[in-house]
């Protein structure tokens, strides 16, 4: 039987790929139209429209520290880790510096200073402020002393005592009735370090105690020209007996800057006992941006105040991969609940609210670490629309 064998032959057919896009002169010429539209409005209007991109609950986060109004009030939130570090340019050119975080981080606090904030190398302070005795608050002022010149300092009503070895130090002449004692070894090195501060002039350096009436009245803060004020609402005790965080966290001054018709409250590590005294105190105003309470401890930034100042911007100055337990959820629900925007160093780096000089002043943060990495540019906004335009001028499905 003989087989039979059967070929299949396969034809290949070949397949024309197909162009999705199609160019004639009159869809070139509307792509033309396009881009010169995007481009004219996109420069035309950059900044209002960076604004929109960016806003958040009507905040403005910005990058670019160029934009900065350097005529009217900047309040820098240094990022030092776990800790506050807040440097003041006022309107007039005087600088001020309250904390100074830890001493491990003091190269980042002299790095921003130096390269930052001090653009004319001045390297002076008129006025420095101590909140209280924690190392995160004063841990580099010694170095800070060392390194920079300042002409007035301002110190918490905590007496200090170290004696250990050598060293017999007592403020308080051994007499600490009435009297908040600190025996730590950093608050011993930041008092010694004020007194031997020499200001501008070759002249000891005036240190000052702040209580209220003399923060208030002799020693305030202000300029009549420029048009600024400080205004101190806390401590209202020169010796403190109760705390809801600790005593000496309730040394910390709630202090409000004013100019422009705009408030900035910072507040140290103050608990919600210094917070309700200072609200029995005395009226306190509605601010635009509050500096937390304790690095959003639960045991500060209180329903009541929070309700009362009514902020609409909170910075929070922490490190949660160095301590882990702040901001608290108890804190961030009660500063959200109010409606705040909430800045972190730790997620935006070092923050820069700036109150500009025109009378209709406005209130810009400037988030200059991770925050910048989000924000927005217009240039952005173009490329994707012209990208769009070639998609749509060109393709073969659209008639023109």
């Amino acid at each position: 039987m003989s087989k039979t064998k059967i070929k299949i032959s396969k034809t290949k057919s070949k397949k024309t790929k197909s162009n999705p896009l199609k160019f004639t002169w009159t869809r070139f010429l509307i792509f033309l139209i396009i881009v010169a539209i995007t481009f004219g409005v996109g420069y035309g209007f950059k900044e209002p429209i960076e604004r929109l991109l960016n806003s958040s609950n009507n905040v403005e986060a910005i990058g670019d520290i160029s934009k900065i109004d350097d005529n009217g009030l900047s309040v820098h939130f240094i990022d030092v880790g776990q800790g506050d570090a807040i440097a003041i340019r006022f309107p007039d050119g005087k600088t001020m510096l309250v904390d100074a975080g830890k001493q491990k981080h003091y190269d980042k606090l002299y790095s921003y200073l130096t390269n930052i904030f001090f653009k004319d190398n001045s390297k002076v302070f008129d006025y420095l402020l101590l909140t209280h005795s924690d190392d995160d608050h004063c841990g580099a002022m010694a170095n800070v002393c060392a390194d920079f010149v300042i002409n007035t300092i301002y110190r918490p009503y905590m007496y200090c005592k170290y004696v250990k070895g050598e060293i017999n130090y007592d403020e308080t002449n051994g007499n600490t009735t009435n009297k908040n004692v600190c025996e730590t070894l950093v608050y011993y090195k930041t008092i010694k370090a004020f007194n031997g501060e020499i200001n501008s002039n070759g002249q000891a350096t005036q240190i000052i105690w702040t209580d209220l009436d003399t923060v208030n009245s002799a020693y305030k803060i202000k300029s009549d020209t420029y048009g600024y004020s400080i205004d101190f609402y806390a401590p209202t005790q020169k010796y403190i007996t109760s705390s809801a965080g600790s005593i000496a966290n309730d040394f910390s001054p709630i202090m409000v800057l004013n100019y422009n018709d705009k408030k900035i409250m910072l507040t140290g590590d103050a608990s919600t006992t210094s917070e309700t005294l200072a609200m029995q105190n005395a009226e306190l105003p509605d601010v635009d941006l509050l500096k937390v309470g304790h690095h959003g401890s639960k045991s500060s930034s209180g329903q009541a105040f929070l309700e009362k100042i009514k902020p609409e911007i909170a910075v929070i100055s922490v490190n949660n991969k160095e301590y882990n337990k702040l901001p608290t959820t108890e804190a961030m629900n009660r500063i959200l609940g109010v409606g705040a925007t909430i800045f972190r160093t730790d997620e935006n780096g070092s923050i820069v609210a700036n109150i500009t000089s025109e009378l209709d002043a406005q209130l810009n943060i400037y988030a200059l670490g991770q925050g910048q990495t989000i924000y927005i540019h217009v240039e952005y906004l173009i490329s994707g629309i012209i990208v769009l335009a070639i998609g749509l001028c060109f393709n073969k499905k659209i008639k023109f």
